[in-house]
């Protein structure tokens, strides 16, 4: 498994590079984002970010791009002094786990095992997610409608005259919302709707312990 480091501060970079080497396993290095990205096409594995030097708002980016670039990567932030609010702040993006620098190295390797694991579990269902995700930002307003009308129960019939649309029109768009979805069945497409009508629910997380 490969462990990417993300740090602005190559002396940063060399202390997270000495935890993951003292597992026996691989560690690529990274300045930026961007050249993250582009290493985590060598394979699977987790990302180790220095907290120290990135602010939630710029994790959250992050997540974002390995999410559209396809990559269930699980994300991991270190710092020197966690505490219980920085936390929450993190966890809420989803950062994976969040802990000393100085974790222990049975510890560690728990996470490791345990960024793994989502990775092949809940972080692919980020990436199908967020294409779902980006499909429904894309999509015109009237299609919305309809999708959030089937989703609470309501027949082509009812949904023509709650949006005062003939009910030709409405077969139309649901016919369009499985193809746009790539689904074949109406159950298929209400599944597929839950997860971003639905309200978001967080990954299950390992709490490293504060100090």
């Amino acid at each position: 498994m490969i462990v990417y480091l993300l740090s602005k501060k190559t002396a940063s970079l060399d202390a997270l590079r000495r935890t993951v080497e003292s597992l026996r396993l691989t560690a690529i290095s990274c300045n930026s984002a961007n050249a993250l990205i582009h290493s985590c096409a060598r394979g699977r594995g987790c990302v180790l970010v220095s907290g120290a030097d990135h602010s939630a708002a710029e994790i959250r980016t992050l997540i974002q791009k390995l999410r559209r670039n396809l990559y269930p990567h699980a994300v991991l932030v270190a710092e020197k002094e966690p505490t219980a609010v920085r936390a929450v702040e993190l966890l809420r993006l989803p950062v994976l786990d969040y802990f000393h620098t100085q974790i222990d190295p049975l510890a560690f390797q728990l996470v490791i095992q345990t960024a793994r694991r989502w990775a092949e579990t809940e972080g692919m269902r980020e990436v199908f997610r967020f294409q779902l995700e980006e499909k429904w930002e894309q999509m015109s307003g009237g299609m919305k409608d309809v999708l959030r009308l089937l989703y609470d129960g309501k027949t082509n019939r009812e949904i023509a005259e709650v949006l005062s649309l003939s009910l030709r029109t409405v077969e139309n768009r649901r016919a369009k919302l499985l193809e746009e979805f790539g689904v074949s069945t109406f159950a298929e497409l209400i599944r597929t709707a839950a997860f971003f009508l639905d309200q978001e629910v967080l990954p299950p997380v390992f709490f490293a312990e504060m100090e």
